[in-house]
């Protein structure tokens, strides 16, 4: 059904198949692997027969359909399916019904993903079924393009949202930033030290990869046999624990400061006869087939002395013929490091006889700049100073440190180069446990500086945790506060992380100290796992834990939202100045009460810049959009969705992210576009997303009586909100909010006598047709105009030889409390309009804009009422009534907070939400 054709426009209406007259009586039971099986690829079309209902629940999560899906019956993929579809393509003749009701998270229930597909695609109707002649005759096809999604005389009923009555967008109530900075004394914190002069800047003392060649600081110990191989330093034949590879620290020790913090690092190959296994240390066999580090030296009067700096342990886990990893943190005292000392020496001593020993990378060096804070004031920003990511040093954990002596901290990578951090050796600490304490919680652990912990005080702990265990672990992240003449540490929970057993999860958490834990004297961050898994090694990564006091990170919102919006969903902020590009996206990690009723606190992941709140600007607050849907369409560049010549039937959209749509240059390839769908009554265009389009968002084309309200366009090219051609009537815009709206790089060829396209000059709502509906939507951040009535003189495409169809001079039927704000050109532009009866422009507002308010040429009979800007007109466009000018930078941006004390005007009282932000929910879809 699926092949090469050249794009042709049908040549009449599609209607309901007659095959599915019954298709209602189906009770929709034909579960999805029954038609199909249980593969994953398709290579071919998939085709949901005429009459029959199947259900989407797949035992494969991916499914790859190559040739395309083509709905001729009904297909459904119900409440709390999660699949993922590739496809080249879908076409729908019957019915196709997508549900997701839970919060939204930010992980989408269902994704359509369109595969890239160099050729274009057609479709003939089934044998029987509709006019021959729709199609081109009896031996022709309609061209629908390439990665269609086309909707020919069926129905789409897609509905992603929580609630029907959900806010897609809010103007910000305000934010909470009631601290900024916390100075530490510098005695809970570590400094960085600039090396001794003629040292390098970076801290390192000696770094070298052994591959490269010899080293004169690299040499084997007195009476072994060692030579330099194409991988590093070898010393074999060995029959001591001291026939072992030796740095000479000559070279650099006056670079090496008594008392200072230094970093040492190696890598190295055990060997013994090709084997591959546990060394005997790792087996518990006899102490003296573990490795050590000693650092020995010569005095000026000739006496010798060492000193050991590391010993191997068992739960090192050390292995013959795989490469094996040292970290450890050191220091040298004022005798170790002596300019009168005759020798320095570093020996990494090995296991016992029999072993061969490779050396292949060594470092020593301070921890770099980048592992300290900037200053005591920022010392607070994270309390993990530094390496949460493991990406900073190498091998080395530091600051991080394993808080019980059986237990192994190391730093590993996976494919890709992600670091992490891994903790092994859990097992010994618990056979241990009589010898010490901390066993419960053994592993990865570091100290948070006093200061830092405060009362009434919240903060965010994130970090990625993967158990080493085939059975489910619970774990969660604690603080120890250690208090003085104390003996047990105060203990409270800062995060808890999903049940998991060997995939990466995210531990997440907000933590306000009791105020005991504040008085502890000294801090320590562990994990601690469930009373059955003590034993359980781990890794860990991406470690944060930050105050939320002080940043922009926190929004006030309506209560409306929550239980709606959850952590882990995308929120967009809108510009606050005339900078057209100066939006913000952000993610939400927490929602929470707020002391005021009727508020939450939404806690984003990332800080932002001052904006305009209801609070502070109460005319010119940012709005707050939710981006994120339970229902993704990836266009991947190139998808359209088309309601093609289906007239008279109910179509709903809601709550679908729609991105990466649009071809641009390619006439009616758009993400969502009706075309020539005449009587449309009921339709639904609701609450989704729309973003990176290449050509254009939504298009009602030769419509009517469509409702498009709540939709969130973001970052798309070209006119968003379009009434196309000038025959459109009754259509309904309202609430919808366009953000960032570019030019395009190519326009659309002219088709016929309509004239030339206009979207290198873009309006986030461009209007051809006067005869709609146009209320309290917003256009924020257009490479030019927010609004433009840009009309015709005659209707365009098919219906331009109609000269009684005249755009120029229809009525207007509603345009209110519509705004557009941080525009590149003119808010509000309109050309080329002369109604017989007077348009009136009612209760519309501008500000921020970077060249003036109104553009009209070749108008007339044009009026506005109650208009409110934020600077003076030079003169009137049009005879205006109740303007007021409200200057941005007259209102009062210090004021605390609008929960204090605000009066606004034509608002209702401040503290209820449903007043403040219109937010009186409508009826639902179905309704």
């Amino acid at each position: 059904m699926f092949g090469s054709s050249v794009v042709n426009h049908p040549h009449g209406n599609f209607t309901k198949l007659s095959c599915n007259k019954k298709l209602d009586e189906d009770p929709c039971l034909t579960p999805w692997s029954f038609k199909f099986g249980t593969d994953s690829v398709f290579s071919k079309t998939v085709e949901i027969p005429c009459g029959k209902c199947v259900v989407m629940n797949p035992q494969q999560k991916i499914l790859e359909l190559r040739g395309g899906l083509v709905i001729i019956g009904k297909l459904v993929i119900p409440d709390g399916v999660s699949v993922h579809i590739k496809t080249t393509g879908i076409l729908v003749h019957g019915e196709f019904v997508m549900e997701s009701s839970k919060a939204i998270d930010g992980t989408p229930d269902i994704r359509i993903e369109f595969l890239e597909s160099p050729e274009n695609m057609n479709f003939r109707l089934p044998p029987g079924e509709g006019p021959e002649d729709i199609c081109g005759g009896k031996y022709g096809s309609c061209g629908i393009g390439r990665k269609p999604f086309v909707v020919a005389g069926g129905i789409i009923d897609f509905r992603g949202l929580p609630s029907p009555s959900m806010p897609t967008w809010v103007p910000l109530y305000d934010v909470d930033n009631s601290m900024d900075g916390w100075p530490v004394p510098s005695s809970e914190y570590a400094h960085h030290h600039p090396p001794p002069h003629g040292c390098r800047d970076d801290g390192i003392l000696i770094s070298h990869d052994l591959s490269a060649g010899s080293h004169p600081a690299f040499t084997g110990s007195f009476g072994s046999f060692w030579e330099w191989t194409p991988i590093g330093l070898k010393v074999s034949h060995r029959t001591h624990t001291q026939h072992c590879p030796v740095i000479d620290l000559k070279q650099v020790r006056h670079c090496i400061q008594p008392g200072a913090t230094l970093l040492l690092t190696a890598k190295l190959i055990l060997r013994q006869n090709g084997r591959v296994d546990q060394t005997d240390c790792a087996k518990g066999v006899g102490e003296n087939n573990c490795m050590s580090i000693y650092q020995a030296r010569m005095s000026a009067n000739a006496v010798g002395r060492t000193s050991s700096l590391w010993k191997e342990n068992r739960s090192f886990g050390s292995m013959l013929g795989e490469e094996t990893a040292i970290a450890l943190e050191l220091n040298f005292t004022s005798q170790q490091r002596d300019d009168t000392n005759v020798y320095e020496i570093l020996q990494i001593r090995g296991p016992g006889p029999g072993v061969d020993m490779e050396l292949l990378e060594f470092t020593l060096r301070y921890p770099p700049r980048e592992a300290f804070a900037a200053d005591s004031k920022s010392v607070c920003k994270d309390l993990v100073q530094s390496n949460g990511d493991a990406e900073l040093l190498g091998l080395s954990p530091y600051p991080f440190v394993s808080n019980n002596q059986e237990t192994h901290l190391s730093i590993m990578h996976e494919e890709g180069g992600n670091h992490y951090f891994a903790v092994t050796g859990r097992e010994f600490a618990v056979q241990k446990a009589g010898r010490g304490s901390g066993w419960r919680s053994a592993g990865i652990s570091w100290s948070p500086p006093p200061s830092c912990v405060k009362t009434h005080t919240k903060y965010t702990f994130e970090a990625d945790v993967r158990m080493h265990s085939f059975r489910m672990v619970d774990s969660e992240w604690k603080l120890k506060g250690f208090l003085l003449n104390t003996r047990n540490p105060v203990v409270e929970t800062i995060a808890v992380c999903p049940r998991s057993k060997g995939t990466w999860v995210k531990c997440f958490g907000t933590y306000e100290p009791s105020k005991e834990m504040t008085e502890a004297e000294r801090f320590q961050v562990v994990l601690e796992t469930d009373t059955s898994s003590f034993d359980v090694d781990y890794d860990v990564d991406n470690i944060s834990f930050k105050p939320t006091e002080g940043a922009l990170d926190r929004l006030i919102l309506p209560k409306s939202i929550e239980n709606l919006w959850k952590p882990g969903a995308e929120v967009l902020l809108n510009s606050h100045s005339s900078d057209w590009g100066g939006h913000s996206v952000r993610t939400i990690i927490a929602v929470e009460n707020h002391d005021h009723e009727g508020y939450v606190n939404v806690r984003l992941n990332e800080a932002i810049s001052q904006p305009l709140t209801l609070g502070s600007h109460p005319y010119h607050a940012t709005e707050v959009a939710l981006l994120s849907r339970n229902i993704v369409i990836d266009g991947t560049n190139g998808a359209h969705l088309s309601i093609l010549h289906t007239p008279g039937y109910t179509q709903v959209i809601q709550g679908v992210d729609f991105s990466r749509f649009g071809q641009q240059g390619v006439r009616d390839a758009y993400p969502i576009h009706f075309d020539y769908c005449a009587e449309s009554a009921n339709s639904v265009i609701s609450k989704n997303t729309i973003r990176h389009s290449n050509q254009r968002c939504i298009v009602l084309d030769a419509t009517n009586d469509v409702l498009v309200e709540g939709n969130v366009a973001f970052d798309n090219k070209g006119h968003c909100f379009v009434v196309e051609t000038g025959t459109e009537r009754g259509n309904v815009f309202k609430s919808n909010l366009g953000s960032y709206t570019r030019e395009v790089e190519t326009l659309m060829p002219q088709a016929g006598a309509s004239g030339k396209e206009s979207d290198k000059t873009p309006a986030t709502f461009w209007i051809g047709s006067p005869s709609n509906y146009w209320i309290d939507n917003v256009a924020s951040g257009s490479s030019a105009h927010g609004f433009w009535f840009e009309l015709r003189q005659s209707a365009r495409g098919p219906h331009a030889s109609d000269f009684d169809l005249r755009p120029s001079e229809m009525e207007l039927i509603q345009f209110s409390g519509n705004i557009a704000h941080s525009t590149r050109k003119e808010s509000l532009a309109i050309t080329g309009y002369h109604p017989r009866t007077t348009a009136v422009i009612d209760a519309f507002k501008s500000f921020l804009t970077a060249n003036g308010h109104f553009l009209v040429s070749t108008a007339s009979n044009l009026a506005a009422h109650d208009t409110i800007l934020d600077t003076a007109l030079e003169s009137n466009p049009f005879p205006m009534s109740g303007t007021r000018i409200v200057a941005v930078e007259s209102e009062n941006p210090g004021k605390p907070s609008l929960l204090e004390e605000t009066e606004l005007e034509d608002r209702g009282h401040a503290t209820d939400p449903t007043v403040v932000f219109n937010l009186q929910p409508g009826a639902g879809i179905s309704q």
